[in-house]
């Protein structure tokens, strides 16, 4: 597997987890914006994978979420 197809696959996980732990806590991108202060629309690109977040965004958005590291990491061959 390249690297480019490696980290789209984390961006996706990642990316999912986030958006299934924000519905299943009831809150719209602007109520995690104002837990987080990370903008709405970097949260959105984040879900959709476009991007990859930083390391202190994963852990403000985690920690907003009261998801610890719980994070599907997909199995690199």
């Amino acid at each position: 597997m390249k690297r480019n197809e490696t980290h789209e696959m984390v961006a996706r996980a990642i990316g999912e987890k986030i958006h299934k732990l924000r519905n299943e806590k009831g809150f719209t991108l602007y109520k995690l914006e104002k837990e987080t202060g990370v903008k709405a629309h970097h949260i959105a690109q984040i879900e959709k994978a476009q991007i990859f977040p930083r390391v202190d965004i994963l852990q403000r958005l985690l920690i907003a979420l009261d998801a610890g590291v719980v994070l599907p990491i997909p199995k690199i061959h």
